[in-house]
């Protein structure tokens, strides 16, 4: 057995064997998560009653440097069951840890290829490297706006509580964090599939127990607690005042001629677990035996129950039957800034929609309804895929420049086997948002006089810049320093951006003054853009 590290041995079960640990990552947990401070709630309407709920109110309702951990969408929307992109879950991840104003300060160029610098996450993808919590995924890549994994969010957030040298002990990628994660409590009530993409309502759960039940490494109370300035007494799970049943199953989705294996925890109005508990088992379609082993009979939804005494429980499972249709679902609004890459996801399913894992089904992406909302021709869409080993394949649309306009896609098995799936897109207008500031470079000396380049960019709704429209610039200059023309005034600039949405100006440093010189420009009824340039001594050769 496996030794639990010492620093977080208070968190693990006792005499928990790895193999069991590993299992438990594997299993679907119902667990309540504790009630919150309503002066924290922040409800964002898609995820009322389901029960992402509490863990979203809570992130949304702590907010730091100005920015919330969670913030809904253009729309106001979450949408925990869609899943969570690199650069989304990174941003989570330092707004979480208390670090949006370290990331605004590393915004502008990667050192990854595929970044664009006006990418809108290019400041908390630089943060995340300098800290050790991200790296690419190979060839000099960072994958951006690609889906996320469990694996890559658990190793993220074990990283980023400090207690990765307790993963690298256990074996590194990707066990030795899966883990520690358990054992932490980071996975607790988290529908986990260790390499399936993460869904963001499970991405929340997890950020919420990170930051509201675990303790970092080098820290005494959790990140909450000494962060956000949350109460402690807030953060402690009540006791339940009854017999309670928590259910879990090794596989939410299984088909006929396969098993699934239920467990049930049973606990007493202390908390405390009932180890010797005989649980009576019953299914409403399929069969289970008393060891909580799972057969189904039709496909279709089934709804397992345990019982003991007073206390009852239920979990719904999914069985599939014979592949039937193909599924198509992801983004069914976009921006019309022809550059944003968004993704659906196909899926192989049986006539009751329940996903079948089928590998190797080739499919294509067509236009069933062409209005001009979708280039389907665009060099950076992928229109083409073949499913993997889940039965699923993701596709990348690319909107065009035309707003207002709806259009159907329809996605088709080549071989013409199954049935082919739909799904509307519509596209809405680029609506400018904010100014968008890198500086280049971030540093100068002050030996001599030293310039920077300072780039503005108005951008839309979704971070890329703007195609249409003229805007009055204003920059604004605080701290050490001066315009390349010796002067500190503020400076009014129009940007007209169908020839450019982009304009710059040039800072000066001032000999033998040290510090930080503050750029900020605003335009009327956009989000201003603030970035800062050290003034620094250059010694030696360095």
């Amino acid at each position: 057995m496996i030794p639990v590290p010492p620093r977080i041995q208070l968190l693990a079960k006792p005499n928990t064997p790895v193999g069991v640990i590993l299992m438990g990552l594997l299993i679907l947990t119902v667990t309540a998560i504790s009630p919150l401070p309503s002066a924290l709630a922040t409800t964002l309407p898609d995820v009322v009653g389901t029960r992402y709920e509490q863990a979203v109110d809570f992130l949304s309702g702590l907010e730091k440097d100005g920015r919330a951990v969670i913030t809904g969408d253009y729309f106001g929307r979450f949408r925990p069951l869609d899943q969570i992109t690199r650069s989304e879950a990174l941003a989570l991840l330092v707004r979480a840890t208390g670090n949006q104003f370290r990331a605004d300060e590393e915004e502008g160029p990667t050192s990854f290829t595929d970044v664009d610098r006006h990418h809108w996450a290019t400041g908390y993808i630089n943060f995340a490297q300098a800290v050790g919590w991200a790296q690419g995924t190979g060839g000099g890549a960072f994958d951006p706006d690609q889906p996320l994994t469990y694996q890559q969010w658990v190793a993220m957030l074990v990283r980023a509580l400090g207690y990765e040298e307790e993963a690298l002990a256990l074996g590194g990628w990707p066990r030795g964090y899966e883990i520690i994660a358990y054992q932490l409590g980071l996975t607790e009530g988290v529908d986990y599939i260790s390499k399936a993409p993460a869904l963001r309502g499970e991405v929340a759960l997890m950020a919420y127990n990170a930051v509201a039940r675990c303790v970092p490494a080098e820290g005494e109370n959790p990140l909450a607690v000494a962060v956000f300035g949350v109460s402690q007494a807030d953060l402690v799970p009540p006791i339940q005042p009854e017999t309670t049943i928590s259910l879990r199953v090794n596989r939410a989705i299984v088909g006929i001629g396969e098993t699934a294996l239920f467990t049930a925890s049973i606990s007493n109005p202390s908390g405390r677990l009932l180890h010797d508990a005989r649980v009576v088992w019953s299914a409403q379609n399929g069969v289970i035996n008393d060891r909580g082993e799972y057969a189904p009979v039709v496909a279709g939804p089934d709804t397992i129950t345990a019982s003991y005494g007073d206390a009852v429980a239920s979990k719904e499972i999914r069985v599939y039957g014979e592949p039937y249709q193909l599924t198509l679902a992801g983004a069914d609004s976009v921006v019309a800034n022809g550059a944003t890459a968004y993704q659906v996801t196909v899926a192989v399913a049986d006539v009751y929609n329940t996903p079948v894992p089928r590998p190797g089904v080739e499919v294509q992406l067509l236009h069933e309804v062409n209005n001009g909302a979708i280039d389907l021709k665009h060099r950076r869409s992928r229109s083409q895929a073949k499913t993997g080993q889940s039965g699923q394949a993701t596709l990348v649309i690319i909107p065009s420049t035309v707003g207002d306009r709806t259009d159907t896609l329809k996605v088709i098995d080549v071989s013409g086997v199954l049935a082919p799936g739909v799904l509307s897109v519509s596209s809405t207008m680029q609506t400018a948002s904010g100014v968008e500031l890198s500086a280049v470079p971030k540093r100068i000396a002050v030996n001599a006089p030293a310039t920077s380049t300072i780039s503005a960019t108005v951008v839309d709704q979704v971070g890329v810049p703007m195609l249409e429209g003229m805007y009055e610039l204003s920059f604004t200059m605080e701290g050490v320093g001066t315009w390349d023309d010796g002067t500190t005034d503020d400076l009014s600039v129009w940007v007209q951006c169908a020839d450019s949405p982009e304009t710059t100006q040039v800072v000066r440093s001032i000999v033998a003054e040290q510090g930080l010189l503050r750029v900020t420009v605003s335009s009327d009824g956009l989000n201003p853009g603030t970035v800062t340039v050290e003034c620094y001594v250059q010694r030696g050769g360095n």
